[in-house]
């Protein structure tokens, strides 16, 4: 006797969410050989995060087809490593922008820091929102 098979997505939930991250606020500085200076710690939260999928690089892509540098960034060759985390949605606290720097703090991705390509809600929860790192 044949059973269906239904397919079951994985939810995020508290168990999924192990992973210290770290956002740290980037201004512009006064200094004439200092182009950014880091503000320090802005937020932290636990997150989920894993590598990126086919999917959302070509969702990627498509999104950042009318701006050419932004295109022209992720087909970088400079860029090696690309990376997704899913945090809670900080609402009014904290909200993630572009030039933001991010440290995941994991034995996988130790000693990289991380810069924000996107911030978009999660599409099947909007308790939280999807962040995609590059890194070089």
């Amino acid at each position: 006797m044949l059973r269906s098979r239904k397919f079951k997505r994985e939810t995020t939930h508290n168990g999924t969410l192990r992973t210290l991250v770290t956002f740290k606020r980037m201004k512009v500085s006064d200094d004439f050989y200092e182009f950014n200076a880091e503000t320090g710690e802005s937020f932290s939260a636990w997150g989920e995060a894993h590598d990126v999928t086919f999917q959302d690089l070509e969702s990627l892509k498509g999104r950042f087809s009318k701006n050419a540098l932004a295109l022209e960034s992720i087909k970088s060759k400079a860029i090696k490593a690309y990376a997704t985390v899913k945090i809670r949605d900080p609402l009014e606290d904290f909200q993630p922008k572009n030039s933001d720097k991010v440290v995941i703090h994991d034995e996988r991705f130790r000693g990289k820091e991380w810069d924000v390509i996107d911030v978009q809600p999660d599409l099947y929860n909007r308790m939280y929102l999807v962040i995609f790192l590059v890194g070089s």
